[in-house]
């Protein structure tokens, strides 16, 4: 089993932004990228309030370090918050007439 640590920082050392910021309202994604049976299926509708940045370090010298940039999102159906990563959320389109 292969074992990590998150170490927070400011700043991601890479100097990749974050994808989303605070305000942004989001909504959860799920997908497939198995070419034969490809689906994606949407979820809860939250508010982006807190964006972290993370070096992940492995303690497996022939791993690389990684870095993950996480949101905390609080959900609009219920006073519950989760902290995910990029790969699992959206951006909302909000359009106006």
């Amino acid at each position: 089993m292969k074992e990590f640590r998150y170490l927070e920082v400011k700043e991601r050392p890479d100097g990749v932004e974050a994808k989303y910021k605070i305000g942004d309202l989001v909504q959860v994604i799920s997908y497939s990228d198995w070419e034969l049976y490809s689906w994606v299926s949407c979820g809860k509708v939250g508010l982006i309030t807190e964006v972290r940045f993370f070096i992940q370090e492995s303690f497996d010298p022939s791993e690389y370090i990684k870095y993950v940039t996480e949101y905390k999102v609080d959900w609009i159906d219920s006073s519950g918050h989760e902290y995910l990563d990029e790969s699992m959320i959206i951006l909302m389109e909000i359009k106006s007439d």
